[in-house]
């Protein structure tokens, strides 16, 4: 709630754009108090839409059994045709457990594969997971690989389809370019390469750290943009630029900047399984990409996207960034908006729940 962007902010907004009455519930597992309730209405337009936070800290049984509580009596109050569980393990057991309460139809969305969270490692938890997918009624995902490993894994009983993510229609607005990003340090006729989002070893930026090292010595026009969550130290380099996070509006401007995206992606079992969200965005605003072949970027659809390279290996990032600089090569595929999928997830509900 703390902004308005993403896969769990879109998707409602564009089922309520669509006439549905939506009511979402979040979860906050920071320290900092999320703010409790947001209610957006369109006068004369498509039914309202209701939010409300709950902060789950400290994360003990109490905290969840008042957020369930809360839950069901909001769900006594709205009378909801659907329970829709998502965003972690934690999420989707409470959700099934609601539904089954309420005697609801039940939807399930894996934007990961949340077994890669450190968080569902508590004793149980995958255990509980899995009971929690078989209640399902319909469950959506991200990726081919990650339908693969639920229905290998976890044998629900209802159809698993895939709802790529998407983008936002501003990224595509001509009048966003150049709008300008001023950098200090950066000169205007730098090389620039970089990425956007979580910057963490989880995700492989060392490995475009290292890249940029081997690469910065031979190449003294070559800068490093990133911007996002920081998870890691930074080398003390003058030709790196870190940015911090930015909103949304802004990020135009960022892969304008950038003459080469870069997906950082390790080769695990989260790399394998998800749909990087940075890869529709780079496509969306022809920003010539290079990506670790993994997952749904190794396989034949992602050919004409950009430069694929074996995953974590820095020399083979750093080559495919040369390729990029040297001929660019941009993505020839348009992704979906966050409103043509939340249509398409709208028709999945009345072919499968509300039929």
């Amino acid at each position: 709630m703390g902004g308005a962007y993403g896969r769990y902010w879109h998707l409602p907004m564009g089922l309520a754009n669509l006439g549905n009455a939506v009511s979402c519930f979040c979860a906050s597992y920071y320290p900092e108090p999320p703010p409790h309730s947001l209610f957006l209405s369109n006068d004369g337009g498509p039914p309202d839409i209701y939010w409300e936070s709950y902060r789950l800290l400290p994360f003990l049984p109490s905290a969840w059994w008042t957020y369930y509580r809360s839950l069901a009596n909001k769900v006594h109050e709205k009378k909801p045709q659907l329970v829709l569980a998502a965003s972690d393990a934690f999420q989707l057991i409470l959700g099934a457990r609601l539904a089954r309460r309420t005697r609801l139809p039940l939807v399930m969305d894996f934007y990961d594969d949340y077994e890669a969270y450190a968080a569902t490692s508590v004793p149980g938890v995958r255990a509980a997971l899995t009971r929690a997918v078989r209640d399902a009624n319909l469950i959506t995902c991200v990726s081919p690989h990650l339908r693969q490993k639920i229905e290998r894994k976890y044998k629900p009983r209802c159809p698993v389809v895939i709802l790529e993510n998407g983008v936002s229609p501003e990224i595509y607005r001509e009048t966003l370019k150049g709008s300008g990003l001023e950098v200090e340090g950066l000169p205007e006729t730098a090389k620039v390469i970089g990425t956007v989002g979580g910057l963490s070893k989880l995700r492989g930026v060392n490995v475009l750290l290292d890249a940029f090292e081997y690469l910065s010595e031979d190449y003294p026009d070559l800068h490093l943009l990133l911007a996002g969550g920081l998870e890691v130290k930074l080398p003390d380099h003058p030709r790196i630029h870190y940015i911090g996070k930015l909103p949304f509006r802004q990020m135009r401007a960022v892969y304008d900047r950038l003459d080469v995206g870069v997906v950082c992606l390790k080769d695990n079992d989260f790399g394998r399984s998800c749909f990087p969200q940075k890869v529709a965005e780079y496509a969306a605003t022809k920003t010539p990409m290079v990506f670790p072949s993994i997952g749904i970027l190794s396989t034949q659809l992602a050919d004409n996207w950009g430069v694929r390279v074996q995953p974590n290996n820095p020399v083979a990032m750093a080559e495919g960034i040369l390729r990029q600089l040297d001929s660019p090569k941009c993505s020839d595929w348009m992704p979906y908006t966050w409103d043509e999928l939340a249509g398409i997830l709208n028709d999945m509900l009345d072919l499968h729940i509300r039929r």
